[in-house]
């Protein structure tokens, strides 16, 4: 490598992050016009679909794309094969799911779900065109062109689903923007790929990366399949518009919990399978990583439970209301997300892919454990959640305290400190609440304003590492854009 692998870190950090901001920035303000035009009815249909769209995009995927990232042997063969075998499986599922879709629609009792599903499934095919390229731009650390495929398609995919809601076509405005979504990132990894299949195919290639890739997707098919059947049920056992709220209040959980730690993963996996035969330098990688999660998503956690009430008023209007005690509770489901998948990252990134099956698929267990609360309501569930969260944490944290010596309790004492200036920040963010402000947008602004800044004054005060971290990756970002620009020369006359 040409760069040092800190430099391509922070560089990959910080484009990686540019791409999932700013997407999901986009995304976000979408959502929210979406969300005062279409009904929580149609946002709880669109819900249940997606949960057989995005178990059949695990299948397509195979594991396959991480494989060809983790592998040192991805040459032309090996792309070409995987590539021709994602199509193929694709097909599958594309046909597969459409002959599925009446027995989905009459299972929930919603007839429209039949055309939806169908009309969806389309998704597979398209995206399985694509899922070599994406990989092929992560192990090539090209995130820069992999940010601007991410903002083409979300604002292109979100202007067609809001042209769709304005002019009444209500949930088939969110699959409208779901096709589009895929198609307009397919065209854009090819325009900003420089690789491309041949007709080629090696069972040997396949059989390279399939004990990697393999174990990969048992693992992440466990993931999908048991995360979804949180929505299968709510769906069935409740109704369309109670799984509305509810996905809506978890929706905006993972827009704010997720960016973050998939911005680290998605640079800190291929950057840590350099460095996997030295365990010295991936413990510190994992304890620098452990310090900034905690410095950015303690906080964020903190801040939306304290202002769930009026941020949904503000955005969704009262009819969006009664998810706002969803959205208070999850924030224990997701607090500890960004450190669950840090801990994951670095047992994939020493090629450990069967102990990550082994993991995902004890969690798995415990998760379906917690699904019978549901009978009793869904607040016992979320609570039922929120400790199963806490259990998988301790069972994430095993591997990396066994084989790098930094253990739970060690990542815990290093976050402990943010939560401390998190805790202190909320208080600071109440204090508004005494102003009795009438205008409900004004109060939110001020809220998370005030929340902002006495965070980062807290943590200047108790001189935290994270944040002098967080300023030389923002200064070397903005110096290397400096360096990129061409210098303007004066005419001479």
């Amino acid at each position: 490598m040409k760069e040092g692998l800190r430099e391509q870190a922070i560089s990959g950090f910080g484009w990686r992050a540019v791409e999932r901001y700013s997407t999901q920035a986009a995304q976000f303000v979408i959502s929210i016009i979406l969300a005062r035009i279409l009904t929580p009815h149609d946002f709880g249909l669109i819900a249940l679909v997606m949960v057989f769209v995005s178990f059949g995009q695990v299948l397509i995927d195979g594991g396959f794309s991480d494989a060809l990232v983790q592998s040192e042997h991805a040459d032309d063969a090996c792309c070409s094969s995987v590539f021709f075998c994602n199509i193929v499986v694709g097909v599958c599922c594309a046909v597969s799911l459409s002959l599925c879709a009446p027995f989905v629609a009459h299972f929930y009792k919603e007839p429209q779900l039949l055309h939806i599903i169908t009309t969806l499934s389309l998704n597979f095919i398209i995206s399985s065109c694509g899922l070599v390229y994406s990989a092929l731009l992560v192990r090539q650390l090209r995130f820069k062109s992999l940010a601007k495929v991410s903002v083409i398609s979300t604002v292109t995919s979100g202007a067609v689903g809001v042209l769709l809601a304005v002019n009444h076509f209500g949930v088939w405005s969110l699959v409208g923007q779901s096709l589009t979504a895929q198609m307009t990132r397919l065209f854009s990894l090819w325009t900003f790929a420089v690789w491309r299949p041949r007709v080629w195919f090696e069972w040997a290639a396949i059989k390279m990366v399939a004990p990697f890739g393999s174990r990969v997707l048992m693992a992440t098919i466990s993931e999908s399949l048991f995360s979804n059947l949180n929505v299968i049920a709510i769906g069935k056992l409740f109704t369309p518009t109670m799984l509305g709220f509810y996905s809506r209040a978890d929706s905006l959980w993972s827009m704010t919990m997720s960016n973050f730690s998939s911005v680290l993963g998605s640079v800190a996996f291929p950057i840590l399978s350099t460095i996997k035969n030295n365990p010295e330098r991936l413990r510190r990688a994992l304890k620098s990583a452990v310090e900034m999660l905690a410095f950015i998503s303690y906080p964020a956690a903190v801040g939306l439970v304290v202002v769930a009430h009026p941020l949904v008023l503000a955005l969704l209007t009262r009819k969006w209301d009664p998810c706002v005690p969803f959205l208070q509770l999850l924030g224990g489901v997701w607090v500890l997300y960004p450190m669950h998948a840090i801990n994951l990252s670095v047992l994939l990134a020493q090629g450990h892919a069967s102990e990550y099956l082994r993991l995902q698929l004890i969690k798995k267990a415990i998760g379906l454990a917690v699904l019978p609360l549901l009978f009793l309501g869904i607040y016992p569930f979320i609570f039922g959640q929120i400790f199963a969260s806490f259990i998988c944490y301790y069972l994430n944290c095993y591997y990396s305290g066994k084989l790098l010596q930094y253990p739970m309790s060690a990542q815990l004492r290093d976050g402990l400190p943010y939560i401390g200036c998190a805790v202190l920040m909320g208080i600071c963010i109440q204090s508004i609440k005494f102003l009795h402000l009438s205008h409900i947008a004004l109060e939110l602004v001020l809220e998370i304003g005030l929340g902002m800044v006495s965070y980062v004054l807290f943590c200047w005060w108790f001189r935290l590492p994270a944040l002098a971290k967080a300023w030389e990756i923002i200064r070397n970002y903005r110096a290397q854009n400096k360096a990129l620009t061409p210098m303007k020369v004066k005419a001479v006359s």
